[in-house]
């Protein structure tokens, strides 16, 4: 199950399973105010929703293979692939800390009129990105798995391939947002969430770069890159902290410091980027 069998019709139930049972749970608890417990719940129980999804056509499927499970090979995959446990955990902590710091420092320096706009403008325009760049990075790393060892120089295209496709999905909505952002935000949620249009062009700008450059960063799992995928996730967190200071310091508005914070992750990701097709131009040369 999974990648290795390109098994994407069941990863994709997962996904859908996850996201519905998760927000059914917050939108019940919701109702009886049950605050941050809900969200952790949810979260919980919508991860759960997903291992079942999987593990249902697993037994039906693949029940033999438990059988050929044993503790001499679990204890070389434990040996072989110790890094992904050690760093890429580390790696996923700071990849979160850099998504979820903004949300403290916004909350703290500028309080909750403007932390209100920065949420729903954040999760009204990362909501189709993240589902479309998740899906696409899916496949991409299911296709690159397979050919990038053996085939570097395929896995090259391929990932411009997926650059150049993700570029031109992601820029009508792009220009939409820009050009309109405050007035749909008007049209639909009240004059009062107006101004949530205005934090929306700017994070468009920051949903549109990480649409276009994380689905390829899958290549740094594919060739064992921890390290390099740790620096990348560690300087978006610096940056964070170093934006919101400077903000801090310097006593900026919140508008200011979103796009400063946008500015910043953008240019990281697209050194994410460059730095993926680095590795990739290594693996070439390595087998030319």
């Amino acid at each position: 199950m999974g990648f290795k069998e390109k098994n994407f019709k069941a990863l994709s139930k997962t996904k859908v399973s996850q996201s519905i049972v998760q927000s059914l749970i917050h939108i019940l608890f919701g109702f009886f105010n049950m605050g941050p417990i809900a969200l952790i719940i949810g979260r919980i129980l919508g991860q759960s929703a997903g291992t079942i999804t999987l593990a249902i056509p697993f037994l039906d499927k693949d029940r033999k293979l438990i059988k050929k499970i044993n503790r001499k090979d679990i204890f070389w995959s434990a040996k072989r692939y110790i890094k992904f446990p050690l760093i890429s955990s580390i790696s996923q902590f700071l990849n979160t800390a850099s998504i979820q710091l903004p949300v403290l420092f916004i909350s703290s320096q500028y309080g909750n009129k403007a932390i209100g706009f920065y949420g729903l403008a954040n999760s009204i325009i990362n909501l189709p990105t993240t589902l479309i760049g998740n899906a696409v990075g899916d496949v991409f790393y299911g296709e690159a798995a397979s050919v990038g060892n053996q085939d570097p120089l395929r896995l090259k295209q391929l990932s411009i391939e997926v650059l150049k496709k993700l570029m031109i999905i992601g820029l009508v909505p792009l220009i939409i947002i820009v050009l309109f952002g405050p007035y749909l935000f008007l049209f639909v949620f009240g004059v009062e969430w107006k101004e949530a249009g205005i934090y929306a062009r700017i994070i468009s700008f920051l949903a549109y770069a990480r649409l276009i450059f994380i689905p390829v960063s899958r290549i740094y799992s594919i060739f064992e890159r921890q390290k390099e995928a740790f620096l990348m996730d560690a300087l978006r967190v610096i940056l964070v902290i170093i934006v919101f200071t400077i903000t801090n310091y310097l006593n900026l508005n919140s508008l200011y410091a979103v796009s400063l914070y946008s500015f910043s992750i953008s240019l990281v990701y697209l050194i994410t980027f460059l730095v993926s097709q680095k590795i990739i131009n290594y693996e070439i040369n390595k087998v030319s």
